[in-house]
């Protein structure tokens, strides 16, 4: 079995006697690999979702009798409460579920892979697309979630109210992020469309721009050479017409900008990929990724 059972009984048994630390813990049902301790987390869920202290006598009277049957009944509830485990370690016990929870969904997804392979025999440009979106799935774990029900998602949604990961990524465009509610967000996609020379690039640089001053930036183009992605930055920055530099000639009265700009974005962690859209997978973007 993938998993580690004590792990998950020191998880449950630390919530369910101390259920202020419920927040600590980021993990669904489906992560536990034992049947019972799943119904029961997703009876705790269920609990903090209605409001109520996720404790032992409020689960046994949320539990219907048949599902607290599959709990080893009230003396298997009652076992799993003094198999109690610090609390301090608690979101340390949840990380080691949440792991064997990813090595289980991707031996899952690794299999499908390898059955694909065996028992296709098309030609590859046929099959490559399954392949790289079964190979994302095992790199992200980004399964699907099957039916979940509302109760579970706002338990989900009251835990993360006041957690300081939840970050925003300001663009320094004011109305745009008003529009995209404050900045971007990690694992969001955000997609600009406009028609040529609408000026897509130079909007996606100066995102690039204002994020680098809180995170490193990876810049992937399918068009533009890196040369012209930095020229447009360096001008920018260097508050200097986009014309002059495409000419390469510079005000000698400004010269003195264009090297102040060129050695401050010189020193920002920003990265530039500029090979030709059809290089440019979703895998290979984020191994490239990885990277810095």
């Amino acid at each position: 079995m993938l998993g580690n059972l004590e792990a998950e009984r020191a998880v449950l048994s630390a919530v369910l006697n101390h259920p202020s630390c419920y927040g600590e813990v980021d993990l669904s049902p489906a992560e536990f690999s034992v049947s019972s301790y799943s119904l029961i987390w997703q009876a705790i869920q269920q609990l903090e979702a209605k409001g109520a202290t996720p404790d032992l006598i409020s689960l046994l009277n949320h539990l219907s009798p048949e599902d607290l049957a599959k709990c080893g009944g009230q003396a298997g509830l009652i076992n799993t409460v003094d198999s109690f485990a610090s609390v301090a370690s608690v979101a340390e016990y949840a990380g080691i579920v949440k792991n064997h929870a990813k090595r289980k969904a991707a031996i899952a997804l690794t299999r499908n892979v390898l059955e694909t392979l065996e028992n296709n025999y098309q030609n590859w440009d046929a099959i490559r697309p399954k392949l790289e979106a079964d190979l994302t799935s095992v790199l992200t774990q980004s399964q699907s979630k099957g039916l979940v029900h509302i109760s579970d998602v706002i338990a989900n949604l009251t835990a993360t109210l006041n957690q300081e990961e939840q970050r925003v990524y300001p663009t320094g465009l004011i109305d745009f992020d008003r529009i995209i509610n404050g900045g971007l967000r990690a694992k969001k996609v955000y997609v600009i469309g406009g028609r040529p020379g609408m000026g897509k690039s130079q909007f996606a640089a100066t995102i690039c721009r204002n994020i680098l001053k809180a995170s490193p930036v990876v810049f992937f183009s399918m068009e533009m050479e890196d040369l012209e992605i930095v020229q447009r930055l360096v001008a920018t920055e260097a508050s200097i017409p986009q014309s002059w530099m495409s000419q390469r000639v510079i005000a000698e009265t400004r010269i003195g900008d264009y090297f102040q700009a060129a050695e401050t974005l010189g020193n920002l962690p920003f990265y530039i990929d500029d090979a030709p859209g059809s290089s440019q997978g979703l895998s290979n973007i984020r191994s490239k990724c990885h990277q810095i």
